[in-house]
């Protein structure tokens, strides 16, 4: 299952909300288990419906369960503040070198833009994290053969005042690549490739660059958190 769409998702009722509760707390349930009482028929047979038509829970001879997407959303709403609950995505970061040349990502959209940082990614739910790195290689036109080695974990915060406009935990890999030095721009932005001696010589550039670059000239991998002010 890969990237879940939400559009046929609706929770603003409270009987559909008690009902994914009870199933994700609970398990398998009956039809007479999950009915309150007090409740009219009807009515409650109706958000069944609107459940099974998400495609959130799966019935048969009256006994409910979730979905395998019923249990990605009941993971992600928050049943004490009954609604779905903005929460930071995970990223992969791949910093690419080729001898001494690193790759580095200039994006043109907000909240970076002009602001030189590795390239990265969000993870895709189901993902195993060489997808994820084949995913962002395809996207930077780096299709040749490399091999891939784990950094460290990394949390940033970005800021504007006191602000956390975004957030960015995952892990960092290192990409040993061994193709052409191809550079892409889409609309989104621009990858180059650098002299890694030259980086720090670079004015606007995240500040997790040269810790990255650090770590991987130490071999090391304790993990890396960080706020930066934008």
């Amino acid at each position: 299952m890969k990237d879940t769409p939400t559009t046929a998702i609706d929770l603003s009722h409270h009987l559909q909300r008690s009902i994914l509760l009870q199933l994700r707390q609970n398990g398998i349930q009956t039809y007479q288990q999950l009915k309150p009482d007090g409740v009219e028929g009807n009515a409650y047979n109706y958000h069944l419906r609107n459940l099974r038509q998400a495609k959130l829970i799966s019935s048969e001879d009256k006994v409910y369960e979730l979905t395998a997407i019923g249990h990605v959303v009941a993971d992600s709403f928050s049943f004490n503040a009954e609604r779905l609950v903005l929460r930071p995505h995970v990223y992969t970061h791949i910093i690419v070198t080729s001898d001494d040349k690193v790759l580095l990502y200039n994006p043109t959209r907000q909240p970076l833009p002009g602001i030189h940082c590795f390239p990265s990614g969000k993870m895709h739910y189901g993902d195993s994290y060489t997808e994820s790195i084949e995913r962002e290689m395809h996207r930077r036109d780096l299709t040749n053969e490399y091999t891939e080695a784990f950094i460290c974990a990394i949390n940033i915060r970005y800021k504007k005042g006191d602000d956390i406009i975004l957030q960015r935990p995952g892990t960092v890999w290192h990409i040993d690549y061994k193709g052409p030095l191809n550079e892409s721009t889409t609309p989104s932005g621009s990858a180059k490739w650098w002299n890694i001696d030259d980086v720090d010589t670079i004015p606007d550039i995240t500040p997790e660059v040269a810790i990255v670059l650090s770590r991987l000239k130490e071999k090391s991998h304790d993990p890396i958190e960080l706020s930066a002010t934008l």
